[in-house]
């Protein structure tokens, strides 16, 4: 277990279905409710998990989950945390960049229009 905050607790859980297939979130909500179950806890639904990226192409393949009650996988996008890279290294991964930067634009649409709550560093001031 990894430690941070104010005694909040996260767990690292391995998964064998790479981001952003489906299963391998399920196979996490499994994991962590048969460790619930084995110590007489309540079964959590998908409404009370999170996942945090900055990509919404993988990191976003949670909101394809769905449990019994219809319930999604919560995702909270984060800005890319930029990283000191040679010239041709950036330039090698510029297809990356741009698809990156079409699906961000086609979410912050959908954000736009939709029925989305969108957080900006405001929200997270107190």
């Amino acid at each position: 277990m990894k430690q941070s905050g104010e005694g909040a607790t996260t767990k690292i859980q391995p998964i064998h279905y790479p981001k952003p297939d489906p299963i391998g979130y399920i196979e996490i909500i499994e994991s962590m409710n048969r460790e619930r179950l084995a110590l007489e806890l309540e079964r959590l639904t998908n409404d009370q998990f999170v996942m945090i990226g900055d990509n919404g192409n993988t990191d976003g393949g949670c909101l394809k989950v769905r449990d019994e009650n219809g319930a999604r996988i919560n995702f909270i996008k984060v800005d890319v945390i930029k990283t000191d890279e040679p010239f041709l290294k950036k330039l090698k991964r510029a297809p990356q960049f741009i698809t990156r930067w079409w699906f961000n634009f086609i979410s912050d649409i959908t954000d736009a229009f939709g029925n989305r709550k969108v957080l900006y560093d405001e929200d997270f001031k107190n």
